[in-house]
């Protein structure tokens, strides 16, 4: 039995069929590139076929340019000529097979021998292979997990990666990093009169909220003996309790003990105390504050919280006279408080400057605006007890002021 014919054979056969015009599924082209015993033998058993014509075409003669044995068109060739051309044919073009796969092999070993400079794969790597005809492109080189290779660490023969390199000048001594300048914060610095007034503060704060609760717990006993008198003698015997003396001493009482501490804070906050300080004095002082400012006043409301309706029923009365009290401990005392304690403050400060010393008026930066403490600011340095140009010689100088007298640094 002859032996099948070879793959690559079947192959080529079939191309140049194509390149003769031949139909793909037509028989011809491959009987002509059997072996000659078989052909022979087919030729034998039909005695009337008559010899293939070969029937060039324009492919074919391009196919194969410079063969001067080709047959010229319409010309009859004999068999044995068309066999001899038709190996020809197949040995040319399994040449250029093979030329193609070489060149195919080239440019492959072309790229991967590119990708090796470049630094960017390793062996085993898979290349994205250039399409024939055109230039050639960039590669990109993926592992087997089709992810791209993370970048090589250069370590020494230690097993560590290298330190960076250290430049040094010709003294043999690396240059010092360039300064860098602090960026400026935006913040300002407090002016010299607002780091008083702040101390000041600090210290009094806790003294006004001392006060603010002796006096509200004062407000409250007196509320409750008002109500008992209403309810046992009527308006006429609350009335009578309002105007009585017992009432402003309750708080003075309640004031006493703060408002010394007040006094001595003052003068503690002076460097150098030398002046001669009168605290009774000054206490007294600061407590007609209070009773000007709390005392009468809530009188005052009281009473005219009866007169509205002294025939009214009782829990009627009892009502608006616990609004008046309320009022006065949500709104008014702790203002009261802080005033009498700033005025105590100021007496004990001023009074403890040694004789002679010059003094400035403080204004508060973050009070409310104050024509009278701005004209006292502008008189500037005046001898101690000399007054300002409000009439006072030290401050506060009305309820709600939080100006202070200090030393002149000057």
């Amino acid at each position: 039995m002859p032996a099948p014919p070879d793959t690559d054979e079947l192959e080529g056969v079939l191309m140049l069929g194509r390149l003769q015009g031949a139909p793909e599924g037509e028989p011809a082209p491959v009987e002509a590139a059997r072996p000659g015993g078989e052909e022979a033998a087919e030729q034998g058993q039909d005695d009337e076929a008559e010899p293939a014509e070969a029937v060039p075409s324009e492919r074919a003669e391009e196919a194969l340019p410079g063969e001067d044995e080709a047959a010229e068109p319409g010309q009859e060739v004999p068999p044995g000529q068309v066999e001899a051309t038709a190996g020809s044919s197949v040995d040319v073009l399994f040449a250029r097979i093979r030329a193609d796969r070489a060149d195919a092999v080239a440019r492959a070993e072309r790229v991967l021998a590119d990708a090796g400079d470049e630094g960017a794969g390793a062996p085993g790597d898979l290349v994205a292979e250039a399409t024939p005809g055109e230039g050639p492109e960039p590669a990109v080189v993926v592992d087997e997990r089709g992810s791209a290779p993370e970048p090589a660490v250069v370590v020494d023969e230690r097993g560590s990666a290298p330190e960076p390199a250290v430049v040094v000048d010709e003294r043999g001594s690396a240059p010092e990093p360039p300064a860098v300048e602090p960026e400026a914060s935006g913040e300002v610095a407090p002016s010299p009169a607002a780091t008083l007034v702040a101390e000041r503060d600090a210290a009094v704060a806790p003294l006004e909220r001392a006060l603010s609760r002796k006096l509200k717990r004062a407000l409250d006993d007196e509320q409750n003996e008002v109500l008992e008198r209403l309810r046992r003698d009527g308006p006429s015997g609350a009335l009578a309790l309002l105007a009585g003396a017992q009432r402003a001493e309750r708080l003075r009482a309640s004031a006493l003990a703060v408002l010394r501490d007040s006094v001595a804070a003052g003068v503690g906050s002076v460097p150098a105390p030398g002046g001669r300080v009168h605290t009774d004095a000054a206490v007294a002082d600061s407590l007609e504050g209070l009773l000007a400012e709390l005392g009468l006043p809530l009188r005052e409301r009281v009473e005219a919280a009866i007169d509205e309706g002294p025939d009214d029923p009782e829990d009627v009365l009892a009502d608006r006279i616990r609004s008046c009290y309320r009022e006065w401990k949500t709104r008014r005392v702790d203002e009261v408080a802080a005033n009498a304690v700033l005025g105590a403050f100021g007496t004990g400060a001023f009074e403890a400057l040694p004789r002679g010393t010059r003094v400035r008026w403080v204004v508060d930066p973050g009070g409310q605006p104050c024509p009278d403490a701005d004209d006292n600011a502008l008189a500037g340095a005046l001898p101690k007890g000399e007054v300002f140009p409000t009439g006072h010689r030290h401050a506060p100088a009305h309820p709600g002021c939080r100006c202070l007298v200090v030393a002149d640094p000057g």
